[in-house]
């Protein structure tokens, strides 16, 4: 046994566990005789001892865990925007498409008199507004693909817009079923939806809308002022429903 392996700390238990093998295994001639009575008056006692140490003596094995070690260079993330404070996390969700503003150079009208326009954009083709002695209306037309979610569904979100509680169930059914129906000039089918019934007080505000059909398009007629004024203007506005082509 060279110097070096006994040296190793990791030959210590072996190095303990063979000095105490070379201890037991002595000549019984070479201990004196007190010495081998005491050991066998003493036997039952060292032998629990000696069994843990050499349970000891075994060297136990360590699980060796292998690691490996991957290196990846990789760029700086350069942000989507110019924004210094955009992160990788924020992505950009597109939103969805929107549809085109519809073309509404075929509907023309009559504008009341009295009654000042100003041309629209897009969807809004115009906004045509009442100026009275002490209030003001605006009326405003506009032109959506479709119906828009429905009939009913369009006059309880006008009526909540102004602060009417929409009726609900049989109620609402016979509002519905006593809207007035005109045709305009130019043929197509009318419908004029007055909140006049649902509000008591001249000062507040209501609502009158012309809605008008034409193929997939439906024209929006709406005017909105406290109910007296409302009251007063409805021919003028009736009229310019009717006047549509």
């Amino acid at each position: 046994m060279t110097l070096t392996l006994w040296n190793d700390p990791k030959r210590v238990p072996r190095r303990r566990c063979g000095l105490f093998v070379c201890f037991l295994t002595f000549r019984r001639a070479d201990i004196p005789w007190r010495i081998l009575n005491a050991m066998k008056r003493y036997s039952s006692i060292l032998l629990l001892p000696m069994l843990l140490i050499f349970a000891g003596c075994a060297e136990q094995e360590v699980p060796k865990r292998h690691y490996q070690e991957f290196i990846v260079e990789a760029s700086p993330a350069t942000p989507a925007t110019g924004d210094p404070h955009h992160h990788a996390h924020m992505t950009d969700i597109p939103l969805p498409a929107q549809a085109p503003p519809v073309q509404s150079a075929e509907f023309e009208w009559d504008t009341p008199e009295e009654w000042r326009e100003e041309p629209g954009a897009g969807m809004r083709v115009a906004t045509l507004h009442i100026d009275g002695d002490t209030e003001q209306a605006e009326c405003t037309l506009i032109v959506l693909a479709g119906d828009t979610g429905g009939l009913q569904a369009n006059i309880e979100r006008w009526m909540e817009q102004v602060g009417i509680a929409p009726p609900s169930g049989y109620a609402m059914g016979t509002y519905l079923d006593e809207l007035e129906r005109f045709e305009t000039a130019g043929g197509d089918a009318g419908l004029l939806v007055d909140f006049d019934p649902f509000v008591d007080d001249a000062s507040a505000t209501s609502t009158l809308v012309g809605i008008i059909e034409r193929g997939e398009e439906t024209l929006f007629v709406r005017l909105t002022g406290s109910k007296g004024l409302l009251a007063s203007e409805r021919d003028r506005f009736v009229s310019l429903c009717k006047s549509i082509r």
